[in-house]
C-alpha cells in the first residue's frame, strides 16, 4: 500500500480559524494521481479532493471548503513523511494557511 493512502488528522490554521480534519487519501493504481475526502470534525461537513497530484513525497490537490454560504477553492501543497506526519500550506485569492498532521494508524 501506498504511504499516503489512508486516513490523517489534519489541524489546519487560516486567518485566525483552526479547523481539526479528517482526511482519507485514496492514491490511484499508477501511484501519480489520488483522490478522496475532508471532513471537517466540527461541522461535519465533507468535501471531495480535486485533482489530486502525486510526486515522490509531494502532494498537490484542490479543496473547495464553505465558510458560511460562501466557498473558498484551497490550492493545497504539502508533503507526506516517513514518520506518518505532514504539513503543507493551503492558499485561496488572498487567504493563506498551513496544516499539519499525522497519519491514523489502523
Amino acid at each position: 500500500m501506498h504511504p499516503l493512502q489512508g486516513k490523517w488528522k489534519i489541524t489546519a490554521k487560516a486567518m485566525g480559524i483552526t479547523m481539526n480534519l479528517l482526511a482519507d487519501m485514496i492514491v490511484a493504481d499508477d501511484e501519480k494521481t489520488f483522490g478522496g475526502s475532508v471532513l471537517d470534525e466540527k461541522t461535519g461537513n465533507v468535501y471531495p479532493i480535486e485533482n489530486g497530484v502525486l510526486e515522490g513525497n509531494t502532494i498537490k490537490y484542490g479543496i473547495s471548503i464553505k465558510f458560511g454560504l460562501i466557498p473558498f477553492k484551497f490550492d493545497m501543497e504539502g508533503k507526506f513523511y516517513e514518520d506518518n506526519t505532514c504539513d503543507g500550506s493551503a492558499k485561496a485569492g488572498r487567504m493563506e494557511g498551513k496544516y499539519e498532521g499525522v497519519k491514523v494508524i489502523e
